[in-house]
């Protein structure tokens, strides 16, 4: 299937919104009356936790704090329940860093199957809303083993479904039917009208994932039926979410007025219940419906409605992309002043959220170890070790020893990991604001009038572009030396991982009118780290780009043999002579050619593309004719052991 990547922007933008955000909660809560009583942390109504961890999240999350420094006994009785609503609030707000930190705690604290099912899907739920899917199913299979050892069937149905979610995310679309079925089995027994809400809202989504705009009446059925037990049970939150589904759903039906109906609906039960989080949702898809409709202006008010309620409560993913919507408006509008404006602030949301995943990463890597100290503290339990006090005394000498010297190690590496990321951040910063200035001269000034401005700024993008690539790659070189690169190995979409890499050429390709083009299946997945790959392919795109033609392309496809899956990015340029292949991928001699457009490189790239691939257990050759294009093909085994 080749297809160009780059349509309209905006349509890929809103339509992210539109078909992520409307991801229904699993949760065993109650469901809750829309005239939600006002939350006080000195006289609150526990009896009703459940739906403050959604409705007032913020001072849940503080009040339980305070509450666990009374060892939660004064109101909750147990430290779970601290635990638990806490990560609760925390992902109702989007914190998931926290959310998984403290659902830990909650699991680490208690022997109970019921409250370990409801701790694991929490986590499960946390780790699929970051895209970490094989953590997600882990935590979900052993929510299903407690279930069925337990004979819990409503949890075990619970499982399935959240099986169902992960699958259908993964496009196993056999194995998510299958896990519906299993749940449908057991909800066909059950009188829990919320479990059956959960349900059909799930196999509605299962439904639209594969079959789309072919069957939306079926979709519908599903999910009136949905709204049907939802509203047994008063579970407005859920109401909430099935109504933004709707709204979708008669988007795609080109119904606009149905749609508004719904998801004005939808705003009006989270603006109730509080929910500042689910409101910056509907005014998103408002927004993107106002905008279907050329109401450019309503859409505008929209998006910055919702960037007002993410900034509120911190929801910066959220935040970040209705700036980037609003910029493409303003864009669109021929805007300039407001167009840079959100732009500059999109720039910032997205040094804000590298600093929250960082920290994000140090609560996961906290959690791991807490339960690594639990396990080995039990352990320990059951052993009975006996030494004299001769070999405990060598034995504390010699580990004394041992931490001094690793303590002076870790000094020096600490302030090399520490010099690297301020350069890092300063470096990125500047090129950043580069980009913004070089591309508000294109925007400005039409080139036709000033071919020698329309000259320089192409060779200063192409100069900015060189040397970002350049600083990235510097710092993924430093990071090798300095042991600060870690791999993280995973099942990877290979078409949603090119997209990703690809949309940060798209001024690039626009400058010299090179059309990008794929093949690749969307059933292809790849095992390996997701940062290094794309560090591959961004160096790999943007060789391809420097050496090729105005007015050319590039094609990007991907095949499979037994072993290995194949991605291969081929340009129509100026090729590589044949005495300079064999030092490519070495740093003993540079091989750096000019571009068509006068790009420079420093031949850094492709060395570090070759030490990324082995790291990965994959390899990278290259085929090349001299003024007919190059094509680099990179390696990854369909199987690495080591990760099972």
């Amino acid at each position: 299937m080749n297809n160009n990547l780059f349509s309209h922007p905006i349509n890929k933008i809103l339509f992210r919104f539109i078909f992520i955000l409307t991801a229904p909660c699993i949760a065993f809560a109650n469901g809750s009356d829309t005239n939600v009583p006002l939350f006080h942390c000195d006289e609150p109504d526990w009896s009703k936790f459940a739906v403050y961890t959604q409705t007032h999240n913020e001072q849940v999350h503080i009040c339980l704090l305070n509450e666990i420094e009374n060892h939660g006994k004064k109101y909750l009785k147990t430290p779970y329940n601290c635990y638990f609503y806490i990560a609760q609030a925390d992902y109702y707000r989007a914190d998931h860093g926290n959310c998984t930190h403290y659902a830990q705690k909650a699991l680490n604290a208690t022997n109970k199957p019921r409250d370990s099912i409801m701790a694991l899907l929490l986590l499960s739920r946390t780790y699929r809303a970051n895209d970490d899917l094989s953590t997600a199913q882990s935590y979900t299979l052993q929510t299903l083993n407690i279930a069925q050892r337990s004979s819990l069937d409503e949890e075990r149905a619970f499982a399935y479904i959240e099986l169902a979610r992960i699958n259908y995310t993964l496009n196993d679309s056999l194995k998510a039917t299958e896990y519906l079925d299993q749940a449908g089995n057991i909800i066909e027994n059950t009188e829990n009208q919320n479990l059956k809400g959960v349900y059909y809202y799930q196999k509605a989504r299962v439904q639209h994932w594969y079959e789309g705009k072919t069957n939306l009446d079926e979709v519908v059925a599903q999910l009136l039926k949905s709204l049907e037990y939802f509203e047994a049970t008063a579970n407005h939150t859920e109401i909430a979410t099935t109504l933004d589904f709707l709204g979708s759903c008669y988007w795609r039906k080109d119904e606009y007025g149905q749609a508004q109906s719904y998801y004005e609906k939808s705003l009006s039960i989270r603006k109730k219940l509080g929910n500042n989080y689910g409101q910056a949702i509907s005014y998103n898809n408002l927004a993107g419906l106002s905008y279907k409709q050329s109401n450019i202006q309503q859409a505008i008010k929209y998006y910055k409605k919702s960037a007002e309620l993410s900034k509120s409560i911190d929801a910066f993913e959220l935040l970040q992309l209705s700036y980037a919507n609003i910029t493409v408006m303003y864009e669109s509008e021929k805007i300039l002043d407001s167009t840079m404006l959100y732009f500059r602030k999109e720039i910032a949301v997205m040094d804000t959220l590298k600093v929250r995943q960082r920290t994000e990463l140090v609560y996961d890597l906290q959690t791991k170890y807490e339960t690594r100290e639990k396990e080995q503290q039990i352990k320990a339990q059951k052993q009975q070790l006996t030494y004299s006090g001769l070999t405990m005394g060598l034995l504390l000498l010699t580990v004394g020893l041992i931490y001094r010297l690793y303590r002076q190690k870790t000094q020096v590496n600490n302030f090399k990991n520490q010099l690297f990321s301020i350069i890092g951040h300063d470096l990125r910063g500047m090129t950043a604001q580069l980009h913004v200035a070089q591309r508000s001269i294109e925007r400005t000034h039409k080139p036709l009038q000033d071919p020698k401005l329309a000259k320089s700024t192409s060779k200063m993008g192409a100069i900015i572009e060189g040397l970002t690539g350049f600083i990235e790659n510097v710092l993924y070189w430093g990071a090798t030396q300095t042991d600060r690169l870690f791999f993280d190995y995973q099942k990877l979409h290979v078409d949603r991982l090119v997209s990703i890499v690809a949309a940060n050429f798209k001024y690039d390709l626009a400058r010299k009118n090179i059309a990008l083009k794929k093949d690749i299946p969307q059933d292809f997945h790849i095992y390996a780290d997701k940062n290094t790959v794309q560090v591959v392919i961004r160096n790999l795109l943007s060789n391809a780009l420097k050496f090729s033609e105005p007015n050319s392309e590039i094609f990007i496809q991907a095949i499979q043999n037994p072993n290995y899956t194949l991605v291969k990015i081929k340009d129509s340029g100026i090729g590589i002579p044949p005495d300079k292949i064999p030092q490519l991928f070495t740093t003993n001699k540079t091989v750096s050619t000019k571009g068509t457009k006068g790009e420079k490189g420093t031949g850094l790239g492709l060395w570090l593309c070759k030490e990324m691939m082995t790291k990965n257990k994959g390899k990278i050759s290259v085929e090349s004719t001299p003024n007919e294009g190059t094509c680099f093909i990179l390696y990854f085994p369909n199987h690495i052991e080591s990760n099972g």
